[in-house]
C-alpha cells in the first residue's frame, strides 16, 4: 500500500506542533459538479463512485478486472501525526442511520479510501440483503492514525468523517426462482402433477431461501420406492425436464439429508427416494443446495408399561416445526414412541448403540431408529415409575426423558422463593395442592426445584418455558393437568 506522504507534525490536538499549509501530493483534479464534501478534524473526504445510479458501483465488473471499490478520495489533511499511516473503518448499513451495520477495513492508496468488491459483497450480505438488483447503500468513515501496534481514532470514538450513500450492483453468484415443485413417481413424473413447495417466510427467496412441502407417503407407494425430484418454476412452465430439475445425494450414512444435485430428467435417474410409509416433511434449500427429509407427525404418542402399552392412556409429544417434538408423559420402565395411535405404521426404538443416564440416574437420553424387517426393536427405559419431560428431534432422531420428581408453584405471592409442592395423583398426570394464599402477579410452575424445566403461559394453556401466568389474590385449591394438550391450571376459589 502506497502511503500518504505525511509532512505534517503531530495535531495539535495531540499535543504537538501542527503544519497549517499542508498539500496532499498530487491532489484531485476539479470535478464538474462537485459532490458533497464533509469536513472535520483536519480531514476531507470525497464521494468517490456511486453517487447515482448511472454511475452505480457494478461488484461484478470491478471483481471480472480485478479493480477495488473506490469509496473516498483523501482531499485534505492537516493536524495528522508524522509517521503514522492514516486507515479507515467503514460501517456499511442500509439504513442512513446506521442502525443494522457492519464495519468493514478498507485501505488508502494513492489518496483513495477503497475496499475490494468481495469484502463490500460479504457487507451487503450480512446486514441488507442476498437479493440482486440495484440497491442503496449507506457508508461513514471512521479515520485511525496506525503506526505499527500503535492505533488513534481520528476525533474520538464518536467521530465520522463522511456519510454517503452508493448505488451499488452486487455480484449475483446463483440464481433462484420463486417457486419450486416436488415431482416423481407418485405423480408418473407428470409436471403439469406436480405439487408446488410452500414458503417458509414473505422474505424474499434469497434471504430466505426455504422452501418446504408435506406430503403422504403410503405402504404401496413406500414399497415401490417414492422416487422425487425438485423442479423449479421455469421447468413446469416450460413443460421440459431439461431446462432444469434437481435429484439427490444423500451424506454419508443418512437416508434423510444431503444435496440437490442437476438431473434434468423426468425418471428416477439421481432422484431422491423414499422407502417407509407415514407423513414426511421435505424441505430444501435453494442458496446451499441442501435437502432434508423429516418425518413430519402432528404428534408422537408414547405408549408404554405406563400405559399398558395401549394408546387410550399414552400421552401425547408436540410439535411446531415437525422436527422437535416435546410434552409430558407418564413413563415407568420400558417404553418406545409411535406416529399415529397404533403400532400399525412409524414407530421409533431405542438405538443401543446411543444410550446415556445422567449422575443423578433421572434424565435418560440416547438415539432413535425405526427398526427395519430384520432388526429387533428394543424399546427404551426409565429407572424409576413417574412423569417425565420428554423432548424428541426426528432428523438428528435422539430423544431425552427428564424425569420430573416434584412440581410446585412458585411466583409474588411466595418471592419467588419458597415452593408450594404439589402432590401428584397416582398416574401423575393431576397435581393438586389446597387452600394456597395467591398474591395479585404472576406465578409459574417448575419441576424439581429448579428452572431446567417449567411452565407458564395461560392457565388455559401452560407451555414449556412460558411466560409467567397472571393470576388474582385469594384463597385457592390449585389443580394442575398434564393429561391431556393443551395443558391446564386450575384455580378454585376458596
Amino acid at each position: 500500500m502506497k502511503k500518504l506522504a505525511l509532512i505534517c507534525g503531530m495535531a495539535l490536538t495531540l499535543g504537538l506542533t501542527a503544519c497549517d499549509d499542508f498539500e496532499l501530493p498530487n491532489p484531485p483534479g476539479q470535478e464538474n459538479p462537485q459532490p458533497e464534501i464533509f469536513e472535520a478534524a483536519g480531514l476531507k473526504l470525497q464521494q468517490a463512485s456511486g453517487e447515482s445510479t448511472e454511475n452505480a458501483v457494478n461488484l461484478t465488473t470491478l471483481s471480472e478486472q480485478g479493480g477495488n471499490v473506490s469509496l473516498a478520495k483523501v482531499t485534505e489533511l492537516t493536524d495528522f501525526p508524522s509517521n503514522f499511516d492514516l486507515t479507515f473503518k467503514v460501517e456499511i448499513s442500509a439504513q442512513p442511520d446506521f442502525s443494522n451495520s457492519k464495519i468493514i477495513d478498507a485501505e488508502v492508496t494513492d489518496d483513495v479510501v477503497s475496499v475490494t468488491p468481495g469484502v463490500l459483497q460479504g457487507a451487503i450480505r450480512d446486514v441488507i440483503t442476498k437479493k440482486p438488483g440495484m440497491l442503496d447503500v449507506y457508508a461513514r468513515f471512521a479515520g485511525y492514525a496506525v503506526r505499527g501496534t500503535s492505533v488513534m481514532r481520528l476525533g474520538g470514538e464518536d467521530t465520522y468523517y463522511a456519510d454517503y450513500k452508493y448505488s451499488v450492483v452486487p455480484m449475483q453468484p446463483y440464481t433462484i426462482e420463486e417457486a419450486y415443485y416436488l415431482v416423481g413417481s407418485f405423480c408418473d413424473w407428470d409436471l403439469n402433477r406436480a405439487i408446488k413447495f410452500n414458503r417458509s417466510s414473505d422474505l424474499n427467496v434469497y434471504d430466505d431461501p426455504t422452501f418446504s412441502l408435506k406430503i403422504e407417503v403410503d405402504e404401496a407407494q413406500a414399497t415401490a420406492g417414492f422416487d422425487w425430484k425438485v423442479v423449479p418454476q421455469s421447468t413446469v412452465t416450460s413443460g421440459n425436464y431439461e431446462n432444469g430439475a434437481y435429484g439427490a445425494t444423500y451424506n454419508e450414512g443418512s437416508t434423510q439429508n444431503g444435496y440437490l444435485t442437476e438431473s434434468p430428467t423426468g425418471d428416477d435417474t439421481n432422484a431422491g427416494v423414499i422407502a417407509t410409509a407415514g407423513p414426511y416433511l421435505v424441505t430444501i434449500n435453494l442458496e446451499d443446495k441442501t435437502f432434508a427429509v423429516t418425518y413430519a407427525m402432528e404428534f408422537l404418542y408414547c405408549p408404554g408399561t405406563a400405559s399398558s402399552f395401549g394408546f387410550k392412556k399414552a400421552q401425547m409429544l408436540s410439535t411446531a416445526d415437525y422436527i422437535t417434538y416435546s410434552g409430558a408423559a407418564h413413563l415407568n420402565k420400558q417404553w418406545f414412541m409411535t406416529a399415529q395411535p397404533s403400532t400399525n405404521g412409524l414407530t421409533f426404538y431405542q438405538d443401543e448403540e446411543i444410550v446415556e443416564i445422567d449422575k443423578t440416574g433421572t434424565i435418560y437420553s440416547g438415539g432413535l431408529m425405526v427398526p427395519g424387517e430384520e432388526d429387533k426393536p428394543v424399546q427404551m427405559k426409565v429407572n424409576d415409575n413417574g412423569l417425565y419431560w420428554v423432548e424428541a428431534n426426528v432428523v438428528k432422531m435422539t430423544y431425552k426423558a427428564s424425569l420430573m420428581t416434584t412440581l410446585s408453584l412458585i411466583g409474588n405471592f411466595n418471592d419467588w422463593k419458597a415452593d408450594v409442592d404439589l402432590t401428584p395423583s397416582k398416574d401423575f398426570l393431576t397435581w393438586t395442592a389446597t387452600d394456597v394464599e395467591l398474591t395479585d402477579g404472576n406465578l409459574k410452575i417448575r419441576a424439581n426445584h429448579d428452572w431446567t424445566l417449567d411452565f407458564g403461559g395461560t392457565l388455559n394453556n401452560l407451555t414449556f418455558k412460558g411466560a409467567d401466568i397472571p393470576v388474582t389474590a385469594g384463597k385457592y385449591d390449585v389443580t394442575v393437568s398434564f393429561a391431556e394438550i393443551p395443558y391446564v391450571m386450575t384455580l378454585t376459589a376458596k
